[in-house]
């Protein structure tokens, strides 16, 4: 199982690395790298986001 993280927390690593991306000279592969990264964050505040609705999704089930 993944290990659980806040949303808030991965928007701020993304906010990190946007502003590194910005701030920074890098050559072809540092800037290739970097974009990766971000990716990767982009993606995972994706599935943070679903995996909430799907568990709001069950609780309301539940509630019914």
């Amino acid at each position: 199982m993944e290990d659980y993280e806040d949303e808030d927390d991965v928007q701020s690593d993304l906010r990190d690395l946007q502003k590194k991306q910005k701030e920074y000279d890098y050559g072809d592969d540092e800037y290739e790298a970097l974009e990766d990264r971000i990716d990767a964050k982009r993606k995972k505040i994706k599935d943070i986001r679903f995996r909430d609705s799907q568990q709001r999704a069950r609780d309301q089930e539940r509630a019914k």
